[in-house]
C-alpha cells in the first residue's frame, strides 16, 4: 500500500495556475507591441508556459512574463489576453483583455 510519502503521486496537481495579473501592452515603434504581466503561481507543479491570445484567439506562447508581438500593421488596435499553463497542462483563466494600438 502507498504510504504518506507517495501523496503527490496519489494526488497529482489538479489545480490550474493563478491568472496572470496586471497585464500591460505598449506599442514600440510602428510594428511591435510588447506585452508584460505579473508572473502566475502554481505551487504544485509550476508554470510551464504562458498562452498569449491576440484578438480572442490563441496566438503564441511565452516562457516568461513578457512577450513581443512583431510585424504588426500600423493604425490597428490589438487586444491581448494571457493565461498560464502548468506542467500538468492545466490552463488558468484568461487575464483581463488589454488593448494597444500600433502607431503610424
Amino acid at each position: 500500500a502507498a504510504g504518506d510519502g507517495d501523496l503527490y503521486v496519489i494526488n497529482p496537481d489538479d489545480a490550474p495556475p493563478s491568472v496572470p495579473a496586471n497585464v500591460r501592452a505598449m506599442a514600440v515603434g510602428d510594428s511591435q507591441i510588447d506585452v508584460t504581466w505579473n508572473a502566475s503561481s502554481d505551487p504544485e507543479s509550476g508554470i510551464q508556459f504562458y498562452q498569449i491570445y491576440r484578438n480572442g484567439k490563441a496566438f503564441d506562447t511565452s516562457a516568461d512574463s513578457t512577450y513581443s508581438d512583431t510585424h504588426l500593421s500600423g493604425h490597428k488596435s490589438y487586444t491581448y489576453e494571457v493565461s498560464a499553463v502548468n506542467w500538468e497542462s492545466l490552463e488558468s483563466g484568461r487575464s483581463n483583455p488589454i488593448r494597444a494600438t500600433v502607431d503610424e
